[in-house]
């Protein structure tokens, strides 16, 4: 979700997956440029593309969104553009987790044949799971 426009992308978590987003120290996920690129206005596409020469074009409101990231892949190394999302919803087994904390970076590469187009960092599977868990604690105790 970015300023209540949402998208819903097929994903999976990737144990290998290590990103964390130096400024925030936040988990990151990998996401491809084409299943995201409607959360955003045009003068962001560029960006997302990784063409950094139009950035002064972006309003302040998605510059304070925007991040880079060095990401270190099993082919080589990335700088991928990225962005702090107002939270990501990640439903699995018929419940629904809503993260606040997050980064997404943007690959205009495909991830798979189709069948995903994210690759969850494991923290998030991982904190959404606790972060039911002590929602369920809280109301019992209540």
């Amino acid at each position: 979700f970015i300023d209540g426009v949402y998208v819903e992308v097929n994903a999976i978590s990737d144990t290998g997956n290590r990103l964390y987003e130096p400024a925030t120290g936040y988990p990151v996920a990998i996401v491809q440029f084409e299943a995201v690129k409607r959360l955003f206005p045009p003068e962001m596409i560029g960006y997302l593309q990784g063409k950094y020469d139009d950035v002064d074009r972006i309003s302040m409101f998605y510059k304070s969104k925007m991040s880079i990231v060095h990401a270190h892949f099993a082919v080589g190394d990335a700088v991928l553009p990225a962005f702090r999302p107002d939270h990501i919803l990640i439903y699995n087994n018929n419940k629904k987790y809503r993260i606040n904390d997050c980064v997404i970076a943007v690959t205009t590469n495909a991830l798979s044949d189709g069948s995903f187009q994210m690759l969850l960092h494991p923290d998030l599977v991982n904190n959404a799971e606790d972060s039911l868990r002590r929602l369920h604690k809280n109301v019992a105790n209540h």
